[in-house]
Formats: structure tokens, sequence, C-alpha cells
């Protein structure tokens, strides 16, 4: 479900849905709706601070729904009025951003989806229609096996734990050679997921290095970590002795030796597939 909250000209957007499946065999079922409705539409309003996934020409307010249906990355769409050719201009905005600014823009609307599957119901029916992509199957398209047995989800990723220690380069070969990577954090709720799938005061490797720069932390694909404070306590002095990332179970980030050997998280994430 989405909630509007109207403040003026700001409308905040929440998503909330059961993101915990159930497993059985590798797979994932979902427990939340997987039939896809829309908001009422907000006439003569545009949505900005969203990523922009794409942006279509479509011949009607229904096409550009399908759109939305099919991208595993929408969450609310924009709708331009008729141009000269008779098709409106059709942004697909980014799935998982939780708050939008809904601007005046004459001629101009928007709509939310309400619910995360992949099916959908034009006509309001109570049986939805499914055109289930890969690796999606069932009625509803509710059961997929990107769940791997082994691996834990949370929200549109999934987390596994090692058995056994590695050095920093053999954990980060691990994580790739199964379709992942070493784990990156997204935020302070992705962190507090992290701490209930590890032991108490348990260590691991992340996917965060200073090798390239001393000093300049990044997540293994370059990006800087958004989390602020990163630390715990006093930034690391490890020098170019320290230069993969280790972190502590509800304790924090710390610099370790990258040949030294400690147990790591893999990550993978729907949005990358």
């Amino acid at each position: 479900m989405i909630l509007l909250n109207w403040r003026e000209n700001i409308v905040v957007v929440l998503l909330i849905c059961n993101t915990l499946p159930t497993k059985s065999d590798g797979k994932c079922k979902y427990d939340r709706p997987q039939q896809v409705v829309f908001t009422q539409r907000v006439q003569d309003h545009v949505l900005t601070g969203g990523h922009i996934v794409s942006t279509t020409l479509v011949s009607s307010d229904k096409d550009c729904q399908m759109k939305c249906i099919v991208s595993m990355k929408c969450d609310l769409f924009n709708l331009g009025p008729l141009d000269d050719s008779f098709r409106h201009t059709c942004q697909i905005l980014r799935f998982g951003v939780h708050s939008y600014i809904a601007q005046r823009k004459n001629g101009w609307m928007f709509r939310a989806r309400k619910n995360g599957g992949i099916c959908f119901s034009i006509d309001g029916g109570n049986t939805p229609k499914c055109a289930c992509l890969d690796r999606w199957k069932g009625q509803t398209c509710s059961v997929t096996d990107f769940c791997k047995a082994g691996w834990t989800k949370y929200k549109r990723s999934f987390f596994k734990v090692s058995e056994g220690k590695s050095t920093f380069n053999q954990a980060n070969s691990s994580c790739i050679s199964e379709g992942a990577g070493l784990v990156w954090i997204e935020d302070f709720d992705e962190l507090h997921f992290l701490d209930t799938i590890l032991e108490k005061d348990e260590k691991v490797f992340v996917g965060m290095t200073d090798i390239a720069e001393e000093g300049q932390w990044v997540w293994m694909d370059g990006s800087a970590p958004k989390l602020n404070p990163l630390w715990h306590g006093k930034h690391p002095k490890g020098g170019t002795s320290k230069n993969c990332g280790e972190y502590k179970q509800k304790h924090g980030f710390h610099a370790k030796k990258c040949d030294d050997t400690l147990k790591y998280v893999c990550k993978y994430s729907l949005d990358d597939m």
C-alpha cells in the first residue's frame, strides 16, 4: 500500500509491504499481495526528487501503467499531456525511493503503484491477469527462485553469511562466483538487518576498501558509503597495512588487514539483474 500525505505541494510516499518471504527448496514465496493497482491520478502535478528510470512516449495512461508494471524498478510514474503526435511522455520513477516533491505543472499527472507484484487488473476484477517474468512462477507470479537456498532476503536484496573464514580477496572471489558481491550497505535500516543475521559480536569482511587511495574508503563498485557516521569512534588509522573493511555486529566498521581471515557476507540485488 502507498500512502500519500499532502502538505502544500509536498507529497511523501511510503511503500508498506511484507518483505519477509517464506522459504521452501530455495524458493521465495511472497506473502504480500501480487496484484498491481494504482492510486487515483493526481492532475496538474508532476513528481520530482526521484530517479527517473526511463522516459518513453505512449498513447495512453494505461500504456504508461503497463510500462510501470513490467519494470521491476517502477514505483510511480509521471504522464505528460498529449504532444503534436498525439502521444504522452511517460516517466518511470525508480522503485524504493520513499519521498518525492509534487510540483504543479499544467497538463501533467502522476500515479503510484499500490502493490509490488508483476500482475495487473485493469478492469478491477478479482482475478488478476499475470505475465510472469523469467524465474517468476505461480498463478499470481508470487514464487521466484531468485532466492537461492541459504540466502536471506531483505527488501530487494539477498544476503548470505559464509560458513568458513577467508582473506578479503578470497571472500570477494567467492561472492562473485555465486553471482553476488561482498556486502555493501545502503542505509542504517539495512545495517540493522545485517545485525540480525550475524552472531553476537561476530566480525565479518564487508565490501569496503581504501586500497586505491589511502583514507578514501569506497565500496567495491567505487561508490562512497552513504552512512554517516560511518565509523565507530575515531576514523581508522590503519595506514597502508589495513586497507579492507570489517564489520562487528552491533558495533561498527573497522579497518582490517586484507590478508587476515574472517567470515564474510555476500549480497546480490534484484535491481542489478
